[in-house]
């Protein structure tokens, strides 16, 4: 089972691969996706559908896992998010065209909040940066302070928890 996850942002949307193999993870890629505040609002949208569009073509993807919006008091960056968020559904959902031309299997979107991503990984809701970023580094054997990009790190993490939502329902 392979899964894309995406911490959705404007400025930077982090994205990791991985991949279940029995019950072990398997960390395939991450990285992040940078547009820059100079640039036009639409410039800044097409590139980042353009780079979730370039991720889905290189992969079968049996789920993406998103981060669910954080609303905070500045309406305007939440609603510059949320029209990023969107470019990546719609990136999603042709590459859901793509996979079924292909005779390949439906393509599930889960979105996770801030607090079950934190709570799968760290058993706490409340759980810093840091302690999620300790939790991600020894899931996956990584070596301590070995994963440098924040955004990055938090779509790993929804990675993960969306990988153990799938075993705890399955079980």
């Amino acid at each position: 089972m392979k899964i894309l996850a995406l911490d959705p942002g404007l400025a930077i949307t982090g994205f990791a691969i991985l991949e279940k193999k029995s019950n072990k993870i398997d960390l395939k890629e991450y990285g992040t996706i940078t547009t820059f505040s100079g640039e036009k609002l639409e410039n800044r949208i097409f590139k980042i559908y353009n780079s979730i569009t370039t991720l889905l073509k290189q992969n079968i993807y049996h789920s993406v896992a998103l981060e669910k919006i954080f609303f905070t008091k500045n309406v305007k960056t939440a609603a510059e998010v949320l029209q990023a968020k969107g470019a990546m559904i719609a990136a999603i959902g042709q590459a859901e065209i793509r996979q079924k031309e292909i005779q390949q299997e439906k393509i599930n979107i889960s979105h996770y909040s801030p607090t079950q991503i934190k709570k799968s990984i760290f058993g706490n809701g409340k759980a810093t940066k840091l302690q999620v970023q300790f939790m991600v580094e020894k899931l996956l054997d990584f070596e301590k302070d070995s994963l440098r990009q924040d955004d990055a790190i938090d779509a790993i993490a929804i990675g993960i928890c969306h990988l153990t939502m799938i075993r705890n329902y399955q079980n």
